[in-house]
């Protein structure tokens, strides 16, 4: 019973030391679908007022993000963290700019879009692409340090501007008290991230002030500004407490990037695809004779033409078994047709008849490269029209899952917690001596 009990101590002992890791990236809301593109001129600083990601104020990395106008929601999302994964990867970044809509239709606000600073791109998707979908979710900043305040050069009593910055969520609100703490008033946040405000001769702020920043979780923290002095940094003492887990109805499961491909067709061409087709005329809203749907695709096909339809992002082949789609043709065609993945081998099917009928095409067949891009189906030397429907990429069951975190952020078999070595060490010479104890007795 004694050698029991002084496991159970050395046990609850441990289960104090537990807490949650800070230095770790908490999800804060489930994964979404947005949208990036890239830009430059990044460096020296953007609409959050932040100055250059190396400077005083900076952020410390070049991962940023310009959010399109509505999202950026008046410098609401300035310092906020996201996880973005794209079908290259996964990356962090944090909200440093704003996407205007004037001039720029990815910004128009159909989609929560991200501009990326230019070196962010190529960790989530290829450059040449240019715009890319990608699955994204707000996650706590892995920030070193404490909540900092910068004091605006040209402050006084009658106009103090504030900016915060090094938060490991974002700010809601920020607030004043010129009496101690009895009563706040809250300070309005400009669109460049500057909190301000304003009094009349008469009707100054009085010193001492106290400064409350409310961050996204509900937690505060106060600093106290005795005398207004422009262009002055101050260390709050303090950073916002890490993100429990399950905040926000988020989940420690790693986000999956958007699927583009598996659908190509299905009374329109998929998500992603485009017609690449050659000496033939399609019709992708043909309405006689559909076998699913309301719509199919029409090919009018010359001699030696085909019908190719391409994905530029293209979709990763081990999560594939097969290429499945229905077809009929105006007349038979008893030696059948060519069908190939990209420039892989060229498969030839069954007899094709005028009724539907589905030709499905293991991936083991067709022999697919890491990544595919698309496929093609050729007559021969013969004219004529052939009708598809209903075409998919079929997922394996056992397929490797495509869900991938980005560095440092909560999620897949990452419980998110540490011990303090001394701690550890403390906790370790307890139970020796309990079980010596233990045995002795």
């Amino acid at each position: 019973m004694r050698r029991v009990f002084g496991l159970v101590v050395v046990v609850a002992f441990f289960g104090v030391l537990v807490a949650p890791d800070a230095d770790v990236m908490m999800p804060m809301e489930p994964c979404q679908e947005g949208r990036i593109t890239a830009y430059t001129g990044w460096e020296s600083g953007g609409a959050c007022s932040f100055g250059a990601w190396n400077g005083d104020t900076g952020y410390g990395y070049q991962y940023s993000a310009a959010p399109n106008e509505d999202f950026y929601d008046h410098a609401r999302q300035c310092g906020v963290c996201y996880e973005l994964v794209g079908p290259a990867g996964a990356t962090r970044i944090i909200v440093a700019d704003m996407c205007p809509i004037s001039g720029n239709e990815p910004c128009d606000g159909s989609m929560h879009h991200f501009d990326l600073s230019d070196p962010t791109f190529p960790l989530l998707a290829e450059e040449s692409l240019g715009i890319v979908n990608i699955t994204y979710r707000m996650v706590s900043c892995d920030v070193e340090g404490n909540l900092k305040i910068r004091v605006k050069d040209g402050s006084s009593v009658w106009w103090l501007s504030i900016l915060v910055f090094n938060h490991r969520v974002g700010i809601d609100k920020l607030e004043i008290s010129e009496n101690g703490g009895s009563s706040w008033t809250e300070v309005t946040r400009a669109d460049y991230n500057e909190f301000e405000i304003s009094r009349q001769p008469g009707n100054e702020l009085q010193l001492p002030l106290i400064v409350r920043v409310t961050g996204f979780t509900d937690d505060q923290i106060s600093i106290d500004l005795p005398a207004i002095e422009g262009d002055e940094i101050i260390d709050s003492g303090s950073q916002f407490p890490a993100v429990p887990e399950g905040y926000g109805g988020s989940s420690n499961q790693c986000c999956s990037p958007q699927d583009e491909f598996t659908v190509v067709y299905e009374d329109s061409l998929g998500l992603g695809w485009m017609d690449g087709s050659w000496g033939t005329t399609n019709n992708f809203a043909y309405t006689q004779s559909t076998h699913d749907g309301s719509k199919c695709i029409q090919s009018v096909i010359n001699a030696w033409g085909g019908l190719q339809l391409l994905n530029n992002v293209g979709g990763p082949s081990d999560q594939y078994e097969s290429l499945d789609f229905w077809i009929k043709a105006s007349q038979a065609i008893d030696s059948g047709i060519s069908v190939w993945l990209d420039d892989k081998v060229h498969v030839t099917t069954p007899a094709v008849t005028t009724s539907w009928q589905l030709f499905s095409f293991n991936m083991t067949v067709l022999d697919p490269d890491e990544r595919i891009f698309g496929f093609s189906v050729q007559n021969g030397n013969t004219a004529l029209t052939l009708y598809f429907d209903s075409i998919e990429f079929v997922i394996d069951p056992d397929a490797p899952t495509t869900k991938e975190c980005a560095d440092g952020v909560e999620g897949g078999t990452s419980l998110g917690i540490s011990v303090s070595p001394v701690y550890a060490l403390c906790a370790f010479c307890i139970c020796c001596l309990i079980l010596a104890s233990s045995s002795l007795l």
